[in-house]
């Protein structure tokens, strides 16, 4: 409606409120999803081509579907700053387990990320809910895209983290 506003303004040389001014253009966008009468009671009753007007309300309530943005897929794992809230078993593992990968990383002396990076941790742990031997756990890790030096370093102790919260 804005934009239909601007062009009329345009080609009759006015300026856009004159139009239409603003707060009676954005009261009719708002009723516009309700139905044809919440937005003929929106606008001043004295506008003209008021369904000229519902048509461009209408488009943008129901676009072509060529010209919706594209829906991205739903991010796996959910993001893992929600899971306190959502899944909070999860949460909790995630905690244990972080928690043995950074110190096994501080004794190793190299930043957690390099032992194990982040995604490749929070990605496991989400995907195993129960306790699982260390040979499980290595492998698992390697599956997911670990190198080889950095599953036999984590392993055991996402592994002993895991028996020792339970």
């Amino acid at each position: 409606m804005w934009t239909r506003r601007d062009e009329l303004a345009s080609e009759a040389d006015l300026s856009p409120h004159r139009v239409i001014k603003d707060r009676d253009l954005v009261a009719a966008a708002k009723e516009a999803p309700r139905g044809r009468e919440a937005f003929d009671r929106a606008p001043p009753t004295k506008m003209r081509h008021k369904d000229r007007w519902w048509q461009v309300a209408r488009s943008g309530i129901e676009p072509p579907a060529s010209h919706l943005p594209e829906r991205s897929e739903r991010s796996y794992p959910p993001p893992h700053k929600l899971w306190s809230k959502k899944h909070p078993e999860v949460a909790e593992r995630y905690q244990v387990v972080r928690a043995a990968v950074n110190q096994r990383a501080e004794d190793l002396e190299m930043p957690p990320e390099n032992l194990l990076q982040p995604a490749l941790l929070r990605q496991w742990v989400w995907e195993h809910e129960e306790t699982a031997t260390e040979a499980e756990v290595e492998q698992a890790a390697r599956d997911l895209g670990a190198r080889p030096w950095q599953a036999e370093q984590s392993a055991p102790v996402i592994h002993r983290a895991l028996v020792e919260s339970v």
